[in-house]
């Protein structure tokens, strides 16, 4: 569509004033935020999910997420950077292309779909989570990696340089995942 269209969308509780979510739209940005800054507030019993759906004809540059105890969806055609930093949550991300994805976690997976191009840049750093990427079968890339109770599965045949590179084809993209008590699993599709 052609909208912009930003709402809650409440699965329990009541939705108070103070709970419902806050936004702006500036020039080039779109700032969403889950309730009213600066109120205690008393979530027992209550869950909602925030949708935000940008209009086809938008082009965006770059995507932040900053979550607590909450999951993130993004299914998007293009995106050149997705920013991410999260405390007990998910992240899912279903992308024709993307350039690079920058994040923290601690308790939450994350899981990369990409169908067309990308990630040409990856930086994730996870705790008590599991990162599985899943790129076209033609990607080339280099992972740098360092884990500590985890292991490595890759459906990519590659070459292992040192105990903590693992390079496929060329290794054209550069990829650092840091990961203490979860996997890294790479998918070929």
């Amino acid at each position: 569509g052609d909208t912009l269209i930003i709402k809650d969308e409440v699965e329990s509780g009541v939705l108070s004033d103070e709970l419902k979510l806050r936004w702006k739209k500036s020039a080039d940005e779109v700032v969403v935020q889950y309730a009213e800054a600066g109120k205690k507030l008393n979530l027992d019993g209550f869950k909602k999910n925030l949708l935000v759906m940008i209009p086809s004809s938008w082009i965006l540059d770059e995507l932040e997420i900053d979550v607590v105890s909450a999951d993130s969806v993004v299914s998007l055609k293009n995106i050149e950077k997705i920013d991410w930093n999260s405390v007990n949550g998910t992240l899912e991300v279903r992308i024709d292309s993307i350039h690079s994805l920058d994040g923290e976690t601690v308790n939450g997976d994350v899981d990369l779909y990409v169908s067309k191009y990308g990630p040409r840049e990856l930086d994730l750093e996870s705790v008590n989570s599991n990162v599985i990427i899943s790129v076209p079968s033609n990607t080339s890339f280099t992972l740098k990696h360092d884990s500590v109770n985890g292991s490595l599965d890759s459906e990519f045949a590659g070459k292992v340089s040192g105990n903590k590179t693992f390079i496929v084809g060329s290794g054209d993209y550069d990829w650092d995942i840091e990961s203490v008590n979860g996997d890294i699993i790479i998918r070929e599709r």
